[in-house]
């Protein structure tokens, strides 16, 4: 069968940034995955990569996932504007990462962790999602202990959160209220009058007359909600 991929090496972060395409409407999040095999020993680059193209078509599959973190920087498989086949349930909504390694026994090296956190919120920032998208193979197919049984999810998460507030939003409105969730149906849990200036993060949620912007702000109690928002102007 033919597979859906395109052998592409990024050689930093930067690079990969530059060769973001526009976000294709059926994304929402990214799902992590580590490789088990092959390790980072076993890394070749192109040839790896050429190997894994192989080894997905002959599970009979159309598509893989989409990036590879490697030792040599990433690695495009699966093209990001193109649904992946990585995570059973989360196959529709996310991007597929695979981390080239084992990390059952232990947890991402400080080198690797430095490389990876400003991956994951380069990504959800291009997808204006928060890290509640981050997940887990093992969370979307709980049969896996894929992105490995040392890494702590919740704990990614909690670490990538403050990193997200790179923005600041400013109320322009008499009055915005602080959803719990962003859309109109959530619980209030809050609001702002005008003028306030927060740090914030924009995000897709329930869209209004046809807009579907969103501001995750944080305020100095420390207390995390959205506003809609056409209710302010960003900073």
């Amino acid at each position: 069968m033919a597979i859906s991929w395109q052998t592409t090496h990024y050689p930093d972060l930067a690079a990969l940034q530059a060769a973001l395409p526009a976000v294709p409407d059926w994304v929402r999040g990214v799902t992590i995955h580590h490789t088990w095999k092959p390790t980072e020993a076993d890394w070749r680059g192109a040839r790896t990569m050429e190997g894994l193209k192989r080894f997905y078509a002959a599970k009979g599959w159309s598509a893989g996932p989409h990036l590879f973190v490697a030792p040599d920087g990433i690695w495009g498989g699966t093209p990001l504007g193109v649904k992946g086949i990585h995570a059973g349930v989360c196959n529709a909504t996310s991007i597929g990462i695979e981390i080239v390694g084992n990390f059952d026994a232990e947890p991402w090296s400080n080198p690797l962790a430095a490389r990876l956190y400003p991956l994951f919120v380069t990504l959800l920032q291009w997808l204006r999602a928060d890290e509640t998208n981050l997940r887990g193979h093992r969370e979307c197919l709980n049969n896996k202990s894929c992105p490995g049984a040392a890494i702590n999810m919740p704990g990614v998460r909690a670490n990538v959160t403050p990193q997200l507030f790179t923005k600041r939003f400013q109320v322009d409105v008499p009055m915005a209220r602080l959803r719990a969730r962003p859309t109109t149906q959530s619980a209030r849990i809050g609001q702002q009058p005008h003028g306030s200036k927060l740090p914030a993060h924009p995000v897709r949620g329930q869209a209004l007359e046809g807009d579907d912007r969103w501001a995750r702000v944080k305020l100095p109690t420390g207390i995390i909600g959205y506003i809609y928002a056409p209710l302010g102007v960003w900073l």
